[in-house]
């Protein structure tokens, strides 16, 4: 039994259940050249985890993307849930402006200071800042520092010391919810003290965009940094090998630099999802290209990406221990809540990152902490050696979608321990999508051993075109469904275009048009033309909710 259906070779089906209790834990890779059908493949696994049995409640999928190619599956899940439920489904693409900001130094609703997957995640954060470009490792000792100024931001900040004091007026919202719920507060009263009050009376929303305000934001590192107890240890006594700096100026340095070229990172936390449970950020905007720099300009926007995302995918038991007395039996029900469902954090296009050892280390760490709490971990990228060897490691299941070179095959055969016989099915019948499907190899370990079997991926036309990445298709389905929604979008192409692309379509039109030099934007037009036709003919209210007809 599994919600998602593959065929062998010899076209048997093979059922998979994403997040099967036959395996220990859930880390899945994909990988191979564009144009494979990875991004396909790892959608088509998330729409079989969406639409398991036995679900009150949309499952907690999160994605992290360059590109379009998950806003499909998004779009398909919005469309089939009830307009008041359309929330829960919501596909994002940040921009750096200061109306995106996200502080990466939130804290979960009520803490004083961050949990420790959270305090990780801030020194990997920290880490990509001062990483030189073309480098994988910070300069020594900033790792450190950036641990240390932290703890001493957030302490600086608690109710003890020197908490942030409120003003009306930065927030209108709390001023309202505060003359709403007539809260009486003390003289002078801190964003502390509004996020207790505001939460002690019910309001759990208005006390999280209090608590934005009672954070530390990454500028207040700068004036930490200069307290004699971290001058001492990495002030002018100590001096980096290549810049001459003390890692104190070189962190300074780079935390004006990023407040400066990132705006989104200089504010309070503007940007969030809600109440989503399906979500993806397409992160294209704020990445760079494949240069060093541009590397590194990726690594920032993946990390950040992946605050946003997974901070509340991994919380467990240990969130309401350590939870402030009052927020316990919130943090309780919540945990309990999130435990019951599956989760699942995706990140597609890996090698844009480069080999960053601060964003390996983060997914390792999702990988090995995914157990506990019942969260899936995907990751896509071009090639094997995208992944480092610990995440090859802790892979329960691979997707091997073409054979690549007889080398790169003796290292994925040699990783995975798989038999010749597999690689030898994978190299004659692993050439990319086809009519058939898309052919790929899957390595399951799984609790009574290791599975290989060459598969091959076959949807529908439906899905095939909600879950296109092929630009022409993109393309086409934007223009119709910004015409017709969404749903009657779908529908009317997959009665156009069963095979669920135009591309092969639109280059026998450019063979056949040669002579009279038709060019590709009046053809595209063309078949636009012919599906929206077929688009009028349709009722939307014959289409189903994922966008099937009568």
């Amino acid at each position: 039994a599994g919600a998602v259906l593959y065929r062998t070779r010899d076209g048997r089906l093979f059922p998979y259940q994403p997040g099967s209790a036959e395996q220990g834990t859930w880390n899945e890779l994909y990988f191979a050249r564009p144009g494979s059908g990875k991004s396909v493949a790892m959608n088509a696994n998330n729409l079989g985890l969406i639409l398991s049995p036995g679900f009150r409640h949309l499952p907690f999928v999160r994605i992290i993307d360059i590109g379009p190619s998950s806003e499909g599956l998004i779009s398909l899940v919005r469309e089939a849930l009830p307009p008041n439920r359309r929330h829960e489904a919501q596909f994002h693409a940040p921009q750096n402006h200061p109306d995106w900001a996200i502080n990466p130094l939130d804290t979960q609703l009520g803490f004083r200071c961050p949990l420790p997957l959270e305090r990780a995640f801030l020194v990997s954060f920290l880490s990509v800042l001062a990483t030189p470009p073309g480098a994988t490792l910070p300069p020594e000792g900033v790792a450190d520092l950036a641990g240390l100024a932290i703890d001493l931001a957030f302490a600086h900040f608690s109710d003890e010391q020197a908490p942030k004091l409120y003003a009306p007026a930065q927030d209108r919202d709390v001023d309202t919810a505060l003359q709403r719920l007539e809260l009486t507060l003390e003289e002078r009263p801190t964003w502390w003290e509004v996020v207790d009050a505001l939460f002690d009376a019910g309001d759990r929303t208005t006390a999280i965009r209090a608590q934005r305000h009672a954070a530390p934001l990454l500028s207040d590192l700068i004036a930490i940094a200069q307290i004699p107890q971290v001058g001492h240890l990495y002030g002018e006594g100590m001096r980096l090998e290549d810049t001459a700096e003390s890692p104190i100026q070189l962190f300074d340095r780079v935390i004006s630099a990023t407040t400066r070229e990132w705006p989104m990172l200089a504010y309070p936390t503007r940007f969030d999802l809600g109440n989503a449970r399906v979500a993806s950020l397409d992160v294209a905007a704020l990445c760079g290209d494949m240069t060093p720099v541009g590397q590194r300009q990726t690594a920032i926007a993946y990390l950040l990406a992946r605050h946003v995302l997974g901070r509340d995918l991994f919380l467990d038991a240990g969130a309401a221990r350590l939870a402030p007395p009052r927020y316990r039996p919130y943090y309780r029900e919540r945990v309990d809540q999130l435990l019951a469902y599956p989760k699942k954090f995706c990140a597609d296009e890996k090698h844009r990152c480069g080999h960053s050892a601060a964003i390996d280390a983060q997914f390792v760490r999702d990988m090995r902490e995914g157990r506990k709490a019942n969260v899936q971990v995907a990751l896509a990228s071009q090639i094997l050696d995208d992944f480092s060897d610990e995440m090859v490691e802790l892979a329960t299941t691979a997707y091997i979608m073409e054979y690549d070179s007889d080398e790169t095959a003796e290292a994925v055969r040699a990783k995975f321990s798989l038999s010749p016989s597999a690689l030898a099915l994978l190299r004659v019948h692993g050439t990319g999508p086809t009519a058939a499907g898309a052919p790929f190899l899957c390595v399951l370990r799984t609790k009574g051993g290791l599975i290989a079997q060459l598969l091959y991926l076959t949807t529908g036309p439906i899905e095939l075109w909600a879950l296109s990445t092929t630009a022409e298709d993109r393309l086409l389905r934007q223009r119709l469904s910004e015409r017709f929604g969404p749903r009657r979008a779908r529908a009317a192409l997959a009665q156009a275009f069963p095979g669920g692309s135009i591309k092969g379509e639109l280059q026998r039109r450019l063979d056949r048009g040669a002579e009279a030099a038709v060019d590709r934007d009046t053809l595209l037009a063309s078949i636009e033309a012919e599906v929206a036709a077929l688009a009028v003919r349709l009722r939307a209210d014959a289409c189903g909710p994922l966008g099937r007809t009568d």
